[in-house]
């Protein structure tokens, strides 16, 4: 074996960072806080762009993923419309890997597919070890870092030494704080509140609808549903959460007037929106991915494209190393691949955000944003001002 490497957090990025690096020369560990019972156990919905199908399909986990899911479409999209002036364009959510399909799901289930992966694959050199909180890093010293576990069952307190520490443990990472990491982060002040309803005619595709009531996203599900997220301030959102449902109705048909005939299945949770991005992902003997490094507006679905694409560029590092592979100078490597692509659809989906609220205002703030940058991001535009 080359070395230990231990990646904290058996979400979605981890257990693609686990399923990535099996099979391969390296003993790896995967830390994971939850019970195996627990696995994933957010069930909210979640939107596979055609690129992660792709990007799952080269870490070869996709087939166990859409086990679980029927809800694969090709040339999937989700329209734009204004409640004034109708339908402004679309965004084809297959626009950068246009043979594979978008796929509807719930996280638990992509999550727990990746798992059923490192399971069927059976390599030998993955332990998956469920029930153990990561609560601190070591520093650096003799080539690794000491990583601090909690066994939640026993209360007992370990140290595990690794050459390489992955830290995909989310926006409050403890790995990223234990080694000093800085971040830039913007809190947007407000959050998405989730709801399904039952499938409604003229939602085929996802939608986003802007007007003087708000923003309101409108996606298919997995199931026979429709998700709504309904932009809400944190300063109203108390307000939201005790409403009843016949007046929530009332309330989605002022921001979209379809959803008049909506019927509630359940309520979800809110989703606070923030930017975040880390000023690096790397330090001596450790790296972060996924949520711990990078979280953009979810307005088009980016966050698991941008999680995979830090797999797959770490991997290729370890793969093909310049040096040692757990040297700073060959992390540096995975960082100078990743970071653009990762950099630049936090900062689009921050100002697609930001345009979508104009337009909320007056659709003719649809000038605001270039459509040569529109169209880089699939979207095909059918409104004119003229």
């Amino acid at each position: 074996m080359l070395g230990r490497i231990v990646i904290c957090g058996g979400g979605i990025a981890g257990a693609s960072m686990a399923a990535a690096l099996s099979g391969m020369d390296y003993e790896v560990v995967l830390l994971e806080k939850e019970d195996e019972e627990f696995l994933g156990r957010s069930s909210g919905g979640e939107t596979m762009r055609a690129e992660t199908c792709r990007a799952f399909d080269r870490i070869g986990v996709l087939d166990d993923i859409l086990h679980f899911s029927h809800s694969a479409r090709y040339g999937d999209r989700r329209e734009l419309h204004h409640v004034k002036v109708g339908m402004m364009g679309y965004f084809r959510y297959d626009a950068f890997a246009p043979d594979y399909p978008v796929v509807h799901t719930h996280h638990n289930y992509i999550v727990r597919g990746i798992h059923n992966y490192i399971d069927r694959v059976g390599s030998g050199n993955v332990e998956i070890r469920f029930g153990t909180e990561v609560v601190g890093v070591g520093e650096y010293r003799d080539g690794g870092r000491e990583v601090h576990i909690l066994e939640r069952k026993t209360g007992m307190r370990r140290s595990l030494d690794a050459g390489l520490v992955i830290g995909a443990d989310g926006g409050n990472s403890v790995v990223r704080r234990s080694l000093g990491i800085p971040t830039v982060e913007t809190d947007l002040g407000i959050s998405y509140l989730m709801f399904y309803i039952e499938r409604l005619r003229g939602f085929e595709y996802g939608r986003f609808t802007v007007g003087p009531h708000g923003f309101i996203g409108i996606f298919p599900t997995s199931e026979n549903m429709l998700r709504l997220a309904v932009e809400v301030k944190l300063n109203e959102l108390n307000d939201w959460l005790k409403t009843g449902n016949e007046d929530l109705k009332a309330r989605w048909a002022l921001r979209d007037p379809l959803l008049n005939e909506a019927k509630l299945v359940k309520r979800g949770l809110p989703f606070h929106i923030i930017k975040r991005l880390a000023g690096s992902y790397v330090s001596e003997g450790a790296c972060i991915i996924g949520d711990a490094a990078h979280v953009p507006p979810p307005i088009l679905g980016m966050g698991i494209s941008l999680a995979l694409n830090d797999v797959l560029a770490l991997k290729n590092a370890l793969t093909n190393p310049q040096g040692h592979p757990f040297s700073l100078e060959n992390l540096r490597r995975f960082e100078r691949d990743a970071s653009p692509y990762n950099t630049r659809w936090v900062e689009t989906n921050h100002r697609l955000y930001n345009w979508l609220n104009e337009m909320c205002v007056d659709p003719s703030n649809f000038s605001k944003i270039a459509l040569d940058e529109l169209a880089g991001m699939g979207f095909s535009n059918s409104f004119s001002l003229a």
